[in-house]
């Protein structure tokens, strides 16, 4: 027999609550808290327990937020020089439903200026001699000669150059028109 909505609802509980020390039953489990004075035994910093270290991006949760601020964006939501609170913080819970991973908006509003940073390196190599943007797949093309002599010099670049470059449009949706101005 199968069961009804109502009884599957009423058992189902979210993965992420249980990894952020939860209990079964979706109610919030007090953290056990280490002895501030003596520190851990093995000598590391006393912290309590449950709590997360540094938010992990990787391209799933990046795209998310990249898109997620280039629709805010798209829909005129920005002041002169910065993104409003409001929108960060919309961004941060979206991506922790999404997720389900705790992210404050100040880990996103950085999250931002580190691909205002990537943006910022493909503005500059876009303007190098010999380059040229194939709109197509996003990607700053230079000839074979070029292209090594360019990534010996620097070898950081070789990333953005003969490869289509990930969340192009999105960074350029964010930071292109307003470059000099975040």
């Amino acid at each position: 027999m199968a069961a009804s909505n109502g009884d599957v609802d009423a058992a189902f509980v979210p993965a992420a609550t249980l990894m952020q020390g939860a209990t079964a039953l979706g109610q919030p489990a007090q953290p056990a808290l280490v002895d501030l004075d003596g520190g851990a035994p093995n000598g590391e910093p006393a912290i309590a327990v449950g709590q997360q270290g540094p938010m992990r991006w990787n391209n799933n949760t990046s795209g998310f937020v990249l898109r997620r601020m280039a629709q805010i964006v798209s829909e005129g939501s920005r002041t002169d020089k910065t993104y409003k609170d409001k929108d960060v913080n919309a961004v941060a819970k979206a991506l922790r439903d999404y997720s389900g991973v705790a992210v404050s908006p100040t880990q996103v509003y950085n999250h931002l200026r580190k691909w205002k940073q990537k943006w910022a390196k493909v503005a500059k190599l876009k303007d190098l001699s010999g380059a040229t943007f194939d709109d197509d797949v996003h990607a700053i093309m230079l000839e074979q000669d070029h292209y090594l002599g360019h990534c010996k010099d620097h070898p950081k670049d070789a990333e953005y150059l003969n490869t289509p470059i990930r969340f192009y449009k999105e960074m350029e949706a964010l930071f292109g028109s307003t470059f000099g101005n975040w």
